[in-house]
């Protein structure tokens, strides 16, 4: 079965401020050689801390960027290929649910107004259409028609991320890209979120890349998870029965001793992750990406680097302890 969406090899460099300082040719690696793929009606989530290179996947994947190498390949064919009719139809089937929800409103604007761009870029429907499909995608995300005449800053933080989620939908997407869709809500509000996404993710027959920097979160949404670390995918597995996480990978298992316990009888010493993407230098060597921090390295994790094998079923790991 050919996947809905598909990077093969794909990585992304940025030039360097050294570049412009001293006039030198240096880059920043921030995807290496992914390979990744997302088939119809699957929910996937890519989980890493901050700077290790999801938004610019998510990015590459939805056609916003261009990878440095590689092929990002949509029902089998590479967008780099397609004109510019044929790129349209592909940004009307991936739309991307940024985290930030006050920032991607037009505060001069109506959130009905927004919400009309959207449509009107893709769709031909008259103005009583227009009004009718706006109110209902309100209702759906459980707002009431009223909000179309609300400007953005006169909204909550959980009804502005509501609107946010009914502007990527309207447009009757096949694929999601949530990017960090509840870090900016409260706590108190995540859960109904999340609820009400996976509730339009079935109605609507989605497929969705769901990423976060929280690996409890995901388990709400997804069935399967990609752990994401300095640019490099290092673990692929599904959620077993009842959602249980069991990674593998000892930066997997670090995110996961990380997440906090809410009750305090199961409270255990927790570990603190390292600042590993920011404060240190860019990784250059052929080993492991982890190899630094890593509490289980071997000799050969400095110069090697772990391919992303298959450890058991649909489960998938880049680490020399698991090699045969």
């Amino acid at each position: 079965m050919i996947p809905l969406l598909e990077l093969k090899n794909v990585s992304k460099n940025y030039a360097s401020l050294k570049s412009f300082r001293h006039y030198t040719d240096s880059s920043q690696d921030v995807l290496k050689n992914i390979n990744f793929s997302i088939h119809s009606g699957e929910s996937i989530g890519l989980i890493g801390e901050s700077g290790c290179g999801k938004t610019t996947l998510a990015k590459i994947a939805a056609g916003l960027e261009k990878p440095t190498a590689g092929q990002v390949l949509y029902s089998g064919t590479d967008i780099q290929k397609f004109n510019f009719t044929t790129m349209q139809r592909v940004r009307k089937d991936v739309q991307i649910i940024f985290q930030s929800s006050k920032s991607i409103f037009n505060p001069y604007h109506t959130i009905g107004k927004s919400l009309r761009h959207a449509l009107e870029n893709f769709e031909d429907l008259s103005e009583h259409e227009m009004k009718n499909k706006i109110a209902a995608m309100l209702e759906r995300v459980g707002l009431d028609a009223s909000f179309a005449d609300r400007y953005p800053e006169k909204l909550s933080g959980g009804q502005r991320q509501r609107a946010n989620i009914a502007r990527a939908l309207i447009v009757s997407p096949k694929l999601i890209i949530c990017d960090e869709p509840v870090a900016s809500l409260d706590f108190s509000i995540r859960k109904k979120t999340l609820d009400m996404l996976n509730e339009l993710i079935r109605e609507m027959s989605l497929t969705c890349l769901f990423i976060s920097h929280d690996i409890s979160t995901v388990r709400y949404t997804c069935k399967k998870i990609a752990v994401m670390y300095r640019g490099v995918i290092v673990e692929l597995f599904s959620l077993e029965e009842g959602n249980s996480l069991k990674p593998e990978h000892p930066y997997s298992r670090m995110l996961l001793n990380s997440v906090p316990i809410c009750h305090p009888r199961q409270r255990t010493e927790r570990r603190p992750i390292p600042p590993s993407c920011f404060g240190k230098e860019e990784f250059k060597g052929n080993g492991c990406v982890f190899y630094d921090l890593c509490d289980c390295k071997q000799p050969r994790c400095a110069d090697t680097t772990p391919e992303l094998n298959e450890l058991g079923k649909a489960h998938y790991l880049a680490c020399h302890r698991y090699s045969l």
